[in-house]
């Protein structure tokens, strides 16, 4: 009787079936070892803790990466929604310029898209050259601006100059996902130093588990995703028809739920970038042991 309950339900159901199918992954993978030559075996469940206990990297990882995967979802759960009600409806009768919002929209849909592209071209010279190969710099640097994107949507709207300025809007989203696009690139090597980190402290080389076990992670987030922007709008009170998906709550109504839409694409981001670089300031990969365990790795490819 609810669309939105449903959706819940579904990504709910979805969810579950495809966390089974990803444990059952993990038993399927066989390991080999590099440094000492043994034969493939099997991976059992109590190896996957054994692996979280020699390398505590993962678990920090993981817990950088709970937060700030949630960035994303927060930035598009509602600005569809937002610039409907924010800045194409005449908020005394309920009309909404449709020619309007049919322009943001478009905008909206460009910025998942176009930062993405962009960033992706400029973020290996960028890490390069501005961050001289520091992974872990840049990508606290990445979640700054990430912040500082979901703030000025925020401030864009407790000023009013959204409704002015509608392009402050967009310049938020444009920044905030310009800088996710470009952390994929930190984001990658320091998955991969984790993988070396394990073969520096144990001499074993589990990468194919260390891999499975990040996917698997990361899947469930984004499945636990889809089944948050629907929690979200029910808490920030968007009540809709649960036929046409029509809003049909009061129209009185409609300015404090926007600002509930701010709050969650502008300020919770910015609380997300700020626990996710607190988080990193505990990786145990600093750039003294990455170049120390890379030296090491080395030495004994070629003995």
């Amino acid at each position: 009787g609810s669309y939105n309950i449903a959706f819940m339900v579904l990504a709910t159901v979805a969810t579950v079936l495809a966390s089974v199918i990803s444990i059952i992954g993990w038993f399927m993978v066989k390991e080999r070892h590099i440094v000492v030559e043994e034969e493939q075996q099997k991976v059992r469940f109590k190896d996957f803790i054994t692996l979280l206990k020699e390398n505590d990297a993962i678990l920090i990882d993981f817990a950088k990466n709970l937060f700030s995967g949630f960035i994303w979802t927060m930035l598009f759960a509602a600005p569809g929604y937002y610039i409907k009600w924010g800045m194409c409806a005449d908020l005394a009768t309920g009309e909404v310029d449709m020619a309007k919002f049919g322009t943001y929209s478009v905008i909206v849909s460009m910025m998942m898209m176009f930062p993405l592209l962009i960033s992706t071209m400029v973020a290996t010279p960028v890490l390069k050259y501005a961050f001289k190969d520091d992974v872990i710099k840049m990508q606290k640097f990445d979640y700054i601006m990430q912040g500082v994107g979901g703030l000025i949507i925020f401030l864009a709207h407790i000023t009013g100059l959204v409704k002015t300025v509608p392009a402050l809007f967009f310049i938020g989203m444009f920044i905030m996902a310009f800088f996710i696009g470009i952390d994929f690139v930190p984001g990658a090597a320091i998955s991969m130093d984790i993988m070396d980190y394990t073969v520096y402290k144990t001499g074993k080389d589990k990468s194919a588990m260390t891999s499975v076990f990040t996917v698997f992670l990361g899947k469930a987030q984004s499945a636990l995703s889809s089944t948050l922007v629907g929690a979200i709008l029910i808490l920030i009170g968007y009540n809709v028809d649960a036929v046409t998906g029509n809003y049909i709550g009061e129209l009185s109504a409609v300015p404090s739920m926007l600002t509930g839409m701010a709050i969650v694409t502008g300020v919770v981001p910015a609380v997300l970038a700020i626990i996710s670089i607190l988080i990193l300031n505990k990786f145990p990969i600093t750039a003294e042991v990455r170049a120390e365990m890379r030296k090491a790795l080395a030495q004994k490819e070629q003995a």
